[in-house]
């Protein structure tokens, strides 16, 4: 796998014809790919200026099953919207809160 990184800024280009930088930026997985990005430009050396091609080892480091994978993203997606649903709640309890307040005020 391969990417572009701006020397000066450690920064790596996102791809496409009109290069932009960022602290990700693109990968192409094999040579060809990276060859046909750079055949886009008449001189790609001048529109990478400062620039180099850094050459990048994918290796495992874990693995989990889908199932577990899954699960978890349920999980997470569960307890924000149950999040989200106790902020709601509380929010218009608040608003009652208020609502009487001013009621009492104004009727005693």
């Amino acid at each position: 796998m391969y990417k572009i990184r701006h020397k000066e800024t450690g920064l790596f280009s996102k791809g496409g014809t009109d290069v932009r930088w960022s602290k990700k930026g693109k990968i192409w997985a094999a040579k060809g790919h990276l060859s046909n990005h750079l055949a886009q430009f008449s001189d790609p050396e001048k529109v990478y200026e400062d620039a180099e091609i850094v050459e990048i080892e994918s290796i495992v480091v874990g693995t989990e099953s889908i199932t577990n994978w899954v699960d978890r993203v349920v999980e997470r997606r569960y307890n924000r919207d149950k999040a989200r649903q106790m902020e709601i709640e509380e929010s218009m309890r608040l608003d009652r809160l208020r609502q009487y307040e001013k009621l009492r005020k104004e009727f005693g």
